[in-house]
């Protein structure tokens, strides 16, 4: 999935009320699917995703994953596998990182490399129209909680402790 996203202020910053339409999701949408009746979406998974941030004069900034996930009330997106940001002044790279739009940026929970640099985990990474990051200063860690990712583990838990192997 390909999301073009402009840049309106300084600092990128994500319109996840964009991000969900495009995605085809909607409570409309779940409303009028019989199917759906009574349903509540918990969550967003997306395959091979990739946002450019497009500003009003200068280079796309590109950032992609594998994989992305997104809980439908929350204003974090988690990126796995192979997440990459691109921009004119850096290239980060990293198996994980959670994009938050309360602080308008990037979080590396692990360990990353920044321009071929290998650095350790909880750096968090503003950017800016002109293609620059910023390391920010933030009070605690950003995360990503997804309930249903618990409930799962519990029930596979569960399931193969009561399974019998041979």
């Amino acid at each position: 999935m390909v999301l073009d996203q402009p840049i309106h202020g300084p600092s990128l910053q994500l319109d996840f009320e964009s991000f969900k339409k495009t995605t085809g999701i909607s409570k409309e949408r779940i409303k009028s699917n019989k199917n759906l009746e009574g349903c509540w979406l918990n969550r967003i998974l997306i395959d091979d995703i990739q946002i450019n941030f497009k500003p009003v004069n200068g280079q796309v900034m590109t950032l992609s994953a594998s994989h992305a996930r997104m809980t439908s009330d929350t204003t974090n997106l988690k990126f796995e596998r192979n997440v990459i940001f691109k921009s004119s002044q850096c290239t980060i790279s990293a198996a994980l990182a959670i994009w938050s739009n309360n602080h308008n940026g990037l979080f590396f929970p692990e360990a990353y490399q920044l321009n071929g640099h290998h650095h350790g985990s909880g750096d968090f990474y503003r950017f800016l129209h002109d293609g620059s990051c910023q390391l920010h200063e933030i009070s605690s860690p950003i995360e990503y909680n997804d309930i249903l990712d618990d409930v799962e583990v519990e029930l596979f838990n569960h399931v193969f402790q009561k399974s019998i192997w041979f």
